[in-house]
């Protein structure tokens, strides 16, 4: 209780390691291989103490300690030292979905997305109706068609309908109505990012999607995602002169988001340069 004071509590007479501070100390640490060690054996404890989508505090600390998301912001690791760490899980974590998505993430960093399609279809495999899996697999579709566009490939244009597609499913599918901002956002991140590339405006039909979406988040009250997003929308209508596409958005520059999100409220998925 002296040495450890911020990690141990002592409670009705017995003595209470407080699991969620020690990974948040660990998560601090400064030397990967520390790090990688510790990340490693708190894994390998948790994942006896749970099953696939439990409720319970052994695996929400299994998905804590695993986020790619949150390693990669605060540059934890290389993107080589995460592929290492998952690669000495696989034989233990191989049951669980999400363990699945975050290699599949950890892959994409390094550019590698049929590698990473693989992981998130093992996921799929595991959790068929999951929206964190399906919106994995949609969004690196469409990676796949933005890095065969940047390679000058002629399969890019397919690749990236594909994933559009897939995408438009989810964001038009009720059962995922709860996600439907952060799907949207994803879109139409992509959407900017590929025609960007490709030196084309985004054509009109998937401008009218996206004027459309941008409307129904907006009878609503919005979060700072989604509110970055829209700005993002109508700025870049404004430099592609199809205003015509955001006429409907200019409230968007007097609304108050009604929370600051972090890093985890936007899901696991990370966003790639």
């Amino acid at each position: 209780l002296t040495c450890y004071p911020d990690i141990v509590e002592e409670k009705n007479g017995r003595i209470k390691l407080l699991r969620g501070r020690l990974i948040s100390a660990v998560l601090n640490s400064t030397h990967s291989d520390t790090l990688m060690n510790a990340i490693y054996q708190l894994v390998r404890y948790n994942i006896g103490l749970f099953q696939e989508n439990d409720e319970s505090e052994a695996y929400e600390l299994f998905q804590k300690v695993l986020r790619i998301k949150r390693i990669r912001n605060y540059s934890l690791l290389t993107s080589s030292q995460l592929e290492e760490l998952f690669i000495s899980l696989e034989k233990h974590c191989a049951h669980i979905s999400y363990f699945w998505v975050q290699y599949g993430l950890a892959v994409q960093l390094n550019k590698r997305f049929e590698d990473a399609n693989n992981h998130f279809l093992y996921a799929q495999n595991i959790r068929p109706n999951s929206y964190q899996v399906a919106h994995a697999l949609a969004k690196n579709r469409m990676e796949i068609g933005l890095d065969s566009l940047r390679k000058g490939k002629a399969s890019a244009d397919e690749n990236f309908q594909l994933g559009c597609d897939s995408m438009l499913s989810i964001i038009n599918n009720p059962r995922y109505s709860r996600a439907f901002s952060y799907s949207v956002h994803s879109y139409a991140a992509m959407l900017m990012k590929y025609y960007t590339v490709k030196n084309q405006t985004i054509p009109d039909g998937k401008c009218e999607e996206l004027d459309k979406f941008f409307n129904l988040l907006m009878e609503k009250q919005i979060d700072t995602n989604t509110k970055e997003i829209i700005i993002a929308f109508y700025r870049y209508c404004e430099k592609n002169s199809i205003t015509q596409y955001c006429k409907g958005l200019d409230s968007i520059w007097h609304m108050t988001p009604y929370v600051v999100l972090d890093e985890d409220d936007m899901g696991d998925i990370v966003e790639l340069s």
